[in-house]
């Protein structure tokens, strides 16, 4: 994919590569005179906002709009990492001097301030760095992972991806800006985010963070989405059920479809009935509840298929009934429980209705999808990790569902 991972010479190890003379002597020194104008002290990320510690010592110039060369640096990055700009943070420059320093980390963002920098833009994929100028002693950058220190020479870039294949961050890429011993050290930094790039603090957004385990039988080291590996392309994936296990579900259906009951009390505005309304009903769904005996064997007579399809082994975890959807509702936007729903397989078992009815996702690059289900069809989906609901009204009588959650082993 990328023209420079062809070039071994370029390869210092695996995930971090190198580029001799990415800018010019005279691109090296416009960026230097800038930022020495506009440097100021440099901050790191908090769940707060930014804070000033002695973790980094560096000072930092955030460039203005409209500078040609700069325009053109970040054209040349976009091309040679082959990722268009709109993915991108702006262009940030930085200034070490004698005993400056900044320490260990990483560029992505953790659990605890993901939801505050990553809630509109995803976490940080590719780093590029180019050092701007040679340094007397000192100011190397470190990745004690994997056990490599690189030199600042002028206009080399250094580039990393932050995360692994399947979305998760990359621990390993942890890495130090060192001390500058003798001299003083400018570079440029470009981050790259999974999603087009709109704002980089959101104090307000929140998630599916778990602060205390819920079940002991789920993933108690999981506490925010982030942590989650991508098992699809886009999330999902729409299949027909295996016809032996849809009649097996239909032979369970037709046993209890006469006895469904309100899902939730009238006037419940905290739990199911805060994200499931209907302007028809007081309440919106019904649900009708069969025996653990059918729950396990529901669960675990599709567990193999679904297995196969996200390539991981999985652990069930609930199974809670029938559910039926009235004419009215609509089911707001949310994440499934983290820590015991993060693959779940929801399957079409009947309807009445007088339009498709479509489930909403928004898949790993931010786009909502609309997935219809009929009777016999299923969709599997990393309901922990995505946002999904279904935002346009029911128009029918009835719409039921079967709901089988999972969570991977490892």
């Amino acid at each position: 994919m990328f023209g420079w991972f062809k070039k071994k010479d370029k390869v210092i190890d695996f995930g971090v590569y190198e580029i001799e003379d990415f800018l010019d002597e005279s691109e090296c020194a416009h960026l230097v005179n800038l930022i020495k104008k506009k440097k100021t002290p440099s901050a790191v990320a908090s769940s707060t906002g930014s804070q000033y510690t002695a973790h980094r010592t560096s000072s930092t110039c955030y460039f203005d709009d409209g500078d040609k060369i700069i325009d053109q640096i970040n054209n040349k990055i976009s091309k040679e990492l082959e990722i268009d700009q709109e993915f991108g943070e702006p262009l940030q420059g930085q200034y070490y001097q004698v005993g400056q320093e900044f320490k260990a980390h990483n560029d992505f963002f953790h659990a605890d301030t993901y939801d505050q920098y990553c809630s509109e833009s995803g976490n940080r994929t590719w780093t590029l760095m180019v050092y701007l100028n040679d340094v007397v002693k000192g100011g190397s950058t470190d990745f004690p992972s994997k056990g490599i220190s690189i030199q600042p020479k002028r206009g080399k870039a250094v580039l990393w991806n932050n995360l692994h294949d399947d979305g998760r961050p990359d621990t390993s890429t942890l890495h130090a800006g060192t001390p500058i011993i003798e001299g003083e050290k400018y570079i440029i930094t470009k981050w790259f985010r999974e999603l087009p790039f709109t704002s980089d603090f959101n104090p307000n957004a929140v998630s599916n963070k778990v602060t205390k385990p819920e079940f002991s039988f789920g993933r108690t080291d999981i506490t925010h989405f982030s942590q989650l590996k991508k098992f699809f392309k886009k999330g999902f994936l729409k299949l027909e059920v295996p016809p032996l296990y849809f009649n097996s579900i239909k032979e369970v259906y037709d046993e209890v479809k006469n006895s469904f009951v309100n899902e939730y009390e009238p006037g419940d505005k905290l739990g199911l009935g805060y994200h499931i309304s209907s302007n028809q009903y007081k309440v919106a769904t019904e649900i009708s509840f069969f025996s653990e005996a059918d729950q396990i064997s529901l669960l675990t007579g599709i567990q193999e298929f679904v297995e196969d399809e996200v390539q991981s082994a999985l652990r069930p975890t609930f199974c809670y009934g029938f559910r039926s959807y009235k004419n009215g509702s609509v089911f707001t936007l949310h994440r499934d429980r983290l820590q015991t729903h993060i693959i779940s397989v929801t399957i079409c078992i009947d309807q009445n209705v007088e339009k498709p009815w479509a489930l909403n996702i928004k898949n790993h690059q931010g786009k909502m999808e609309s997935v219809f289900l009929n009777p016999g069809e299923m969709c599997i989906y990393e309901s922990a990790r995505l946002e999904h609901g279904r935002l346009d009204r029911l128009k029918g009588e009835f719409y039921r569902t079967l709901f089988l959650h999972y969570v991977p082993i490892d």
